[in-house]
């Protein structure tokens, strides 16, 4: 699994999507833990979508950092576990 996109990886326990933002390079932070549903993943798109800061590629690393946590915790794709109104309960 590739971790780190070079703007966006997966934190060291996978729980966590990180990149950083800004001039200053400021950490922002995105605990899986709240990407319960596909609905959460089209807020949270939305909401990156609205920083300035926040590039296309960004928004396309985020979808792939997606797709590499559920495979690492389920071994599924995100289709598998989040469509049709799937909810997703990550490790603890």
């Amino acid at each position: 699994m590739n971790k780190n996109t070079g703007r966006i990886q997966l934190s060291e326990d996978g729980m966590a999507i990180e990149f950083r933002r800004g001039s200053q390079g400021r950490l922002y932070e995105i605990d899986l833990r709240q990407i319960l549903s596909a609905r959460d993943i089209v807020d949270w798109y939305y909401h990156l979508k609205d920083k300035v800061d926040v590039t296309p590629e960004i928004l396309c690393d985020f979808m792939v950092a997606i797709e590499e946590a559920c495979k690492l915790h389920f071994g599924a794709d995100p289709r598998d576990l989040f469509c049709v109104g799937g909810q997703v309960k990550w490790p603890q």
